[in-house]
């Protein structure tokens, strides 16, 4: 298992890299192109992706408790079963992601854009979730 906790892997460029199970906690993703990237079973809580470009990218079963995603793109993932309590979406752009059962509890979702995701459960929203879309502003 990689453990790279605390690593700062910012402005860079990540294709077809697996973190499949790795330890990344409190790593920084920001500025960067992650593209067909696997984190499935991966330790990201307080990991940060701010103005990242996520791409066709597998976070299935991950813990991102206090992930940030400010301002990142985040294009045809998957993030089933994962761990979002807490996390921050802000101003975060989410084309065709699949969130089935993952756990949003307390996650911040401000000014986010949201087309085609799948398995929102949109009762999440009275257990402590912020939610306000572009429309709202």
């Amino acid at each position: 298992m990689v453990n790279i906790e605390g690593a700062i892997l910012d402005n860079g460029i990540l294709k077809s890299t697996n973190f499949d199970g790795a330890s990344l906690q409190g790593a920084s993703f920001d500025y960067v192109l992650i593209q067909h990237a696997n984190f499935e079973g991966a330790n990201l809580q307080d990991a940060s992706f701010d103005y990242a470009i996520i791409q066709h990218a597998n976070f299935e079963k991950a813990n991102l408790q206090d992930a940030s995603f400010d301002y990142a793109i985040i294009q045809h993932a998957n993030f089933e079963k994962a761990n979002l309590q807490e996390a921050v979406f802000e101003y975060t752009t989410i084309n065709d992601v699949n969130f089935n059962n993952a756990k949003l509890k307390g996650a911040k979702i401000d000014g986010c854009h949201w087309v085609n995701v799948e398995n929102i459960d949109l009762t999440i929203f009275d257990q402590g979730i912020s939610a306000k879309s572009e429309a709202d502003n």
